[in-house]
């Protein structure tokens, strides 16, 4: 009894108390300007209600311990070019007034007027690290060919900019054929790291064509990474999908994986709180939490 006593008095530690967060990376997180966050979708859906602003961004960051985000541009979300163009300006903008705290990473839509141009503007002329495509947004249909021929020539110039930068996609995750034409199109760009965003949201069954193009096809997948933002939240621990959902994680392995909040769809706090949850080791923690975007993220 006396034994338990002390125990008892013992300080509890959280596997936080273990971890470094000094470069720890929230690598989704949504920005948009006080010029045109009014006229974007996110406001029309009433998804927000106020410009995200660079201290908005380290507000939040703060909150959860984050040492740093990759900022992403809303231009995708503007119907109008050259409007578009301004908001990866203000997105540059943040990272050269706060280099210790952003990355940055452009967006355009793949209708745009120019939009590779404004790809080889953002990387070449303003210095970002990375590119963002939002294919649902777009209405991009992967089972079409001549979408993935689009799709290849962005991937494509990224790497003529700069060999590994990033490109996040996203497109809801809504046909698993088309992750596998995804999975596919990395294949085919290994000079561009692809990073497909939110885990494969409720499509995350499909990771086990990793293993199968890996194992079975002895295929090379080093530039396609996943990252966990908005859905490491919807398949907590105890709920019926978590054990599965952690299994199919695991087939891409915690070195492909990179861990954001998706803000403003869910905060960063939330984020880290569900992410320490999840069960991963020390190791595979400091590999999602910091590890991983050092590698992506210059």
């Amino acid at each position: 009894m006396r034994l338990l006593l002390l125990l008892c008095l013992l300080p509890v530690y959280s596997i936080a108390d273990n971890l470094n967060f000094s470069a720890s990376v929230d690598t989704h997180f949504h920005v948009i300007s006080p010029a045109n966050w009014q006229e974007s979708k996110l406001a029309a859906l009433k998804v927000i209600d106020a410009p995200i602003d660079g201290e908005t961004a380290k507000s939040l960051l703060d909150e959860a311990g984050f040492a740093k985000a990759v900022v992403i541009s809303s231009a995708y979300l503007i119907p109008d070019a050259s409007v578009a163009r301004t908001e990866n300006d203000y997105l540059a903008s943040l990272v050269s007034a706060n280099p210790d705290r952003f990355y940055g990473m452009c967006s355009v839509s793949v209708h745009h007027a120019g939009a590779l141009d404004e790809v080889e503007r953002c990387i070449k002329d303003l210095g970002l690290s990375g590119l963002k495509l939002h294919l649902f947004a777009d209405n991009v249909n992967l089972n079409v060919l001549e979408n993935v021929a689009l799709i290849d020539s962005f991937f494509k110039k990224v790497a003529e900019m700069k060999k590994g930068l990033p490109v996040l996609i996203d497109f809801n995750w809504m046909d698993a054929a088309q992750i596998v034409a995804m999975m596919q199109t990395a294949m085919a760009n290994p000079d561009t790291t692809i990073i497909m965003a939110h885990g494969l949201g409720h499509h995350y069954g499909e990771l086990i064509n990793v293993k199968i193009l890996r194992n079975a096809l002895r295929m090379n997948l080093d530039n396609l990474y996943i990252d966990l933002s908005a859905t490491l939240t919807n398949y907590p621990p105890g709920s019926p999908r978590f054990d599965d959902y952690i299994w199919h994680l695991r087939l891409i392995g915690a070195d492909k994986i990179l861990l954001g909040s998706d803000y403003p769809a869910d905060t960063p706090k939330n984020t880290i709180d569900a992410f320490l949850k999840m069960g991963w080791t020390p190791e595979e923690q400091q590999m999602i939490l910091s590890g991983n975007a050092a590698r992506l993220f210059k």
